[in-house]
């Protein structure tokens, strides 16, 4: 999980101000992993084949959401049996390019 790191100044005002904002974001931070992702634009998917598709993340991906589909077809993850967590397997029903936020 990020968090906003704190910075110490001389000066007590500006403490409190990043105090109050700390405060404020790092639970939001914390409970809103998605909020830490990729946006993959363009990406070719191919019907009667598993499509792996780099994340780019740093870490294990935690979920994955269709954001733009440029034509009608079905999507859905072949993840349960993806050994690299640094991939996305994914399928489809017919040929269709998309655009992901991966997490």
């Amino acid at each position: 999980m990020k968090q906003i790191a704190r910075m110490r100044t001389e000066n007590r005002e500006i403490n409190q101000l990043q105090d109050n904002i700390i405060g404020l974001m790092n639970p939001v931070l914390k409970t809103n992993p998605e909020l830490f992702g990729n946006f993959l634009t363009g990406v070719a998917l191919k019907t009667g084949q598993v499509n792996m598709v780099n994340t780019g993340l740093a870490g294990q991906l935690q979920g994955w959401v269709v954001i733009r589909k440029r034509a009608q077809s079905d999507i859905w993850d072949n993840q349960d049996t993806n050994n690299n967590q640094a991939t996305l397997a994914l399928r489809c029903s017919a040929n269709v390019t998309v655009d992901l936020w991966v997490w």
